[in-house]
């Protein structure tokens, strides 16, 4: 597997009004198109969890999300497809 960082565009665009986490995320995942929806879920749970649950989701968006594999990482390739920063606790 690989691990990619996602990182907004423009975290001041309208398109990230509902969202609080507008900083990069590191996904473990074997495609882009997973990492993104991975991201997406796991940060959409948050925010429900916060009371805010989203309208619409950017981190799907590539004109609104930068998705690249990270040849380097402090992050093991083996492992589950998750979420690896920032953690957000899954109950």
């Amino acid at each position: 597997m690989a691990i990619f960082r996602l990182t907004p565009v423009n975290p001041a665009d309208n398109h990230w009004s509902d969202c609080h986490w507008r900083k990069p995320v590191d996904v473990r995942a074997p495609n882009e198109r997973r990492a993104r929806l991975v991201a997406a879920r796991d940060l959409a749970e948050a925010e429900a969890r916060r009371g805010h649950p989203l309208t619409g989701n950017p981190w799907v968006e590539p004109e609104l999300v930068r998705c690249e594999e990270l040849g380097e990482s402090p992050f093991p390739p083996l492992g589950e497809i998750n979420v690896l920063t920032p953690k957000f606790a899954r109950h």
